[in-house]
């Protein structure tokens, strides 16, 4: 497998997302004050452009060890990360050519990868009964404001990623 210079900045890149993902988040629940959870999805973005252009392979072992190192730096549960990246990342590389097309497609494309990891892990949270949740109060308190949130993560981060990974050469 050969490697352009980007490449070898990947791995730091998707890192940087990740504890960025983490400060936004962060940034977002203080400034509602506890009311609204905010979860910030740049790390699943990020992803879902490097569907197009990384090999297939290298994008889902940097899923799961990304999502490993997540699991680890901020919840210390090792598994819920670990398993919903490489299992939203194997749906992106499925579905890129469709998702990718423009950034409409994209954004769409984002919002439905979004929503699912955050029901998905919602799911799972309550599956192994670390928390209790109540359904509406799920949407109305951390999907809606997410949601809302991570459009306008989209808008910021949007050209900057896309530039980042149309400079990777394909391997």
């Amino acid at each position: 497998m050969k490697f352009s210079k980007i490449n070898r900045w990947i791995p730091a890149i998707f890192l940087l997302g990740m504890l960025l993902d983490g400060q936004l988040s962060s940034i977002m629940e203080s400034i509602t004050r506890g009311r609204c959870f905010t979860f910030s999805g740049l790390l699943l973005l990020m992803f879902l452009l490097g569907a197009k252009s990384l090999n297939k392979r290298y994008l889902l072992i940097l899923a799961a060890v990304i999502g490993f190192l997540g699991d680890v730096y901020f919840t210390g549960i090792v598994g819920l990360n670990t398993f919903l990246y490489p299992l939203l990342t194997f749906g992106m590389i499925y579905w890129k050519d469709v998702i990718n097309q423009n950034i409409l497609t994209q954004l769409a494309g984002f919002i439905v990868v979004f929503t699912m990891y955050q029901v998905f892990l919602a799911f799972l949270q309550v599956l192994f009964q670390l928390v209790t949740i109540n359904s509406i109060l799920f949407v109305v308190s951390i999907l809606g404001p997410s949601i809302l949130f991570n459009l306008l993560v989209f808008i910021v981060f949007i050209w900057p990623l896309r530039w980042i990974f149309r400079m990777k050469v394909k391997s």
